[in-house]
C-alpha cells in the first residue's frame, strides 16, 4: 500500500516539474532595447559633378577603407553609421581608357565623430585633379593615315599630310586646341601632298622639311608655318644629301636636322643647324658612331638626347646619345634599358624625356613607355600606350603635355589621338 503511495506522489512530482519547465520556455528572455544607428547626408561643395560617376569611400579614424561604393551618381539621403569616428573620399570614376571628356576629380571630409541616434550632416569639398598618364581625344576628324606630321604651337596642335594605305597623300591641314578641346580645319598646305615630313616648332612658327612627295620622291623642301595669320611661307632647302628616316631637334630658337638613310643601304651622321633669328642653315660637327637612320629624339636644357635606331642596314639599337650645343660635342652614355628599336615617339615634359612605341620588328610595334631622368640619368617605365600597337604615327609636346596618334599596322590605320600628362612621382 505504502509503495504505491509513494510512486503515485513521484509521478505527481515529476509532471508538476515537466509543467514548469514547458512554462519556463515559454517566458521570453528579456533583451536589451536596440540603440538606433547614426546617420549622415552628405553634401558636395566646389566642383559641380551632377551626372558624373563617383566612387564613396568611408574611411576609419586610421584612414583604411571599411566600405567602398562604386559608380554612384548621387549620394543616398542618410548613411547609416555605427557609433564612432569617420571620414568621407569621393574619387572620381577613372576608366582604364580615359578621353579628355572625363571629369577628374576628388574630396575628402574633415574627420567626424557620430554617436548611436545621432544625425550629422557633412560637406565635401570636391576638386579637380591633375591628370596622369594617357587620355584620348575623341572624334578625331581627319581621316585615318600613317606619316603625317605634326608640331605644336602655345596649346594649338597643328597636324595634317600622311598617306593612306591606297598610297593616297594628303595636304590637308588641322588645328587642334587643347585647352578647349576643339578643332578646326585651316587651309590646305600650298606645297603639294606629301608625308613623313620632319616638324618643330620654334615659339610661333612652325616647320616642316624632308619627306616624300605625293610620286613618294623625296623632298629637300622646309616650308615655315606663321600662326599668327595660318599661311605658309617656304624657305631655303635644306643642306645635304637627301634622306629619309632622319631626325630633328630644337634647342632654344635653333633647330638641329640630321642623320638618316641615304639610299636603302648606307645612313649618314651629318647635322645641321638651322638659326631662326638669321633664316640660315649651317653645320654642326658629325655625330661620331655608327650612321644611323631611325633615331628618336627629345631636347633637355641645351642638350639632345637621341634614342635607339638603326645601324649597319637592319641592326636596331639601344643607344642613348647626348648633343651638348653649347660645345658642339657628341656623348654617347649608358643605354636605354628597354628593347632596341627604331622611329619611337620622344618629347619633354617639365624637364623630364619620355620615350617608347616604335619598331620592334618589322612586324611588331611597341607599346612601352619610358621616362628619363637627366638629373639622375635614371630611366623608369611608366603606363604603356593604351591605343593599339602601331607603326609611323606622329607625336610632339607642348612642355606640359605629350601627345601620340595615327599610324598603321598591317592593314589597319588609325586617326586617334592621346594626350600623355606626366605621372608625379
Amino acid at each position: 500500500m505504502s509503495i504505491k503511495l509513494h510512486f503515485k506522489t513521484y509521478l505527481v512530482i515529476l509532471f508538476f516539474c515537466m509543467a514548469c519547465a514547458e512554462n519556463n520556455d515559454s517566458i521570453p528572455e528579456e533583451k536589451p532595447p536596440v540603440q538606433p544607428l547614426g546617420q549622415v547626408a552628405i553634401e558636395f561643395v566646389g566642383l559641380d559633378i551632377e551626372n558624373e560617376s563617383f566612387t564613396l569611400n568611408t574611411l576609419g579614424s586610421s584612414g583604411d577603407i571599411l566600405e567602398s561604393n562604386e559608380d554612384m551618381e548621387q549620394t543616398p539621403n542618410y548613411i547609416p553609421l555605427e557609433a564612432g569616428t569617420y571620414k568621407f573620399e569621393i574619387l572620381s570614376k577613372l576608366a582604364k581608357h580615359q578621353t579628355i571628356e572625363d571629369v577628374v576629380f576628388s574630396g575628402i571630409s574633415n574627420e567626424f565623430t557620430i554617436k548611436d541616434g545621432d544625425t550629422l550632416n557633412i560637406s565635401v569639398e570636391i576638386q579637380a585633379i591633375e591628370r596622369q598618364g594617357w587620355v584620348e581625344v575623341p572624334n578625331t576628324p581627319l581621316s585615318k593615315r600613317f606619316a603625317p606630321s605634326s608640331f605644336v604651337i602655345g596649346q594649338n596642335l597643328y597636324v595634317g599630310f600622311g598617306s593612306s594605305i591606297q598610297n593616297e597623300r594628303f595636304q590637308d591641314w588641322w588645328v587642334y586646341s587643347i585647352e578647349n578641346n576643339t578643332w578646326r580645319q585651316l587651309p590646305d598646305f600650298p606645297g603639294g601632298k606629301r608625308f613623313a615630313a620632319l616638324s618643330f616648332s620654334i615659339g610661333d612658327k612652325g616647320y616642316i622639311c624632308l619627306g616624300y612627295y605625293e610620286d613618294s620622291s623625296r623632298s629637300q623642301e622646309f616650308w615655315e608655318f606663321d600662326s599668327e595669320n595660318e599661311s605658309w611661307t617656304q624657305l631655303s632647302d635644306v643642306p645635304g644629301v637627301s634622306r629619309s628616316s632622319a631626325t630633328a631637334f630644337v634647342i632654344g630658337n635653333k633647330a638641329y636636322v640630321g642623320s638618316g638613310n641615304v639610299n636603302g643601304i648606307d645612313s649618314t651622321n651629318e647635322f645641321f643647324e638651322y638659326d631662326q633669328s638669321t633664316n640660315q642653315w649651317s653645320p654642326i660637327s658629325d655625330f661620331n658612331g655608327d650612321a644611323t637612320y631611325g633615331f628618336t629624339s627629345f631636347s633637355i636644357e641645351g642638350t639632345a638626347h637621341l634614342i635607339a635606331g638603326v645601324i649597319n642596314v637592319n641592326q636596331r639599337t639601344k643607344r642613348h646619345v647626348v648633343y651638348n650645343s653649347i660645345d658642339d660635342t657628341w656623348n654617347e652614355i649608358d643605354e636605354f634599358p628597354g628593347t632596341e628599336r627604331l622611329e619611337g615617339i620622344g618629347f619633354t615634359i617639365k624637364g623630364k624625356g619620355y620615350f617608347g612605341l616604335g619598331s620592334i620588328t618589322n612586324i611588331v610595334p611597341g607599346v612601352d613607355f619610358w621616362t628619363y631622368d637627366p638629373q639622375n640619368m635614371i630611366w623608369s617605365e611608366v603606363e604603356s600606350f593604351p591605343g593599339e600597337p602601331r607603326f609611323n604615327g606622329t607625336y610632339g609636346s607642348t612642355g606640359s603635355e605629350g601627345y601620340a596618334g595615327f599610324g598603321i599596322k598591317g592593314n589597319t590605320m588609325y586617326n586617334d589621338l592621346y594626350l600623355f600628362y606626366a605621372v608625379n612621382d
